[in-house]
C-alpha cells in the first residue's frame, strides 16, 4: 500500500508536502507514494531526471503553478495517472499522446493558453471531470 505525504484536512482538501524539496526528493519519494508533486516552481520544462526513477505506477500529478507552455509528455507516459493538475501554467497545447491515460479521472488545465482542446481529450473513457476555465477556447 502506498503511503501519502500529503495532509488531508477535514474538508477532504488535501495539502501537498512541503515546497522545500529538491526536484530529485520529489521524484524519488513518488517511487513509493505514487503522487508527483512539482506545484510552484516556476518550471518552463518536465525535470528531465524524472527518467531515473520508476514512475509507472503514479497515480497523482500535480504541476500546478508553473511556467510550463505544453502539458509535458512524460505525464502523458504515466498510464496508471488517475489525476491530473495542470491549474494556472502558460499551457497553449495538448500532445495526442495523453490519450494514452485510460485511468485519468480527473484533469485540471483552469487558468492557461489554450485556444482549442484536441481530439484527444474526448479519447479518455474514464475522464469524469475536465477543468478548462480561464483559457482562451473558441468554438
Amino acid at each position: 500500500k502506498k503511503s501519502n505525504m500529503a495532509t488531508t484536512h477535514g474538508s477532504g482538501y488535501q495539502s501537498p508536502p512541503p515546497i522545500g524539496r529538491t526536484v530529485d526528493r520529489v521524484f524519488e519519494e513518488a517511487q513509493f507514494t505514487g503522487e508527483i508533486y512539482l506545484n510552484s516552481r516556476k518550471i518552463r520544462d518536465y525535470p528531465k531526471l524524472c527518467s531515473k526513477y520508476d514512475l509507472s505506477d503514479t497515480v497523482f500529478v500535480d504541476i500546478s503553478r508553473n511556467r510550463l507552455a505544453e502539458v509535458p509528455h512524460e505525464v502523458c507516459e504515466y498510464l496508471y495517472v488517475e489525476r491530473v493538475s495542470c491549474y494556472h501554467n502558460v499551457i497553449r497545447s495538448i500532445p495526442d499522446a495523453i490519450q494514452q491515460l485510460q485511468n485519468l479521472t480527473h484533469l485540471n488545465l483552469s487558468r492557461n493558453q489554450l485556444s482549442v482542446l484536441p481530439p484527444a481529450v474526448c479519447l479518455l473513457g474514464c475522464l469524469e471531470v475536465l477543468s478548462a476555465s480561464n483559457n482562451k477556447l473558441v468554438s
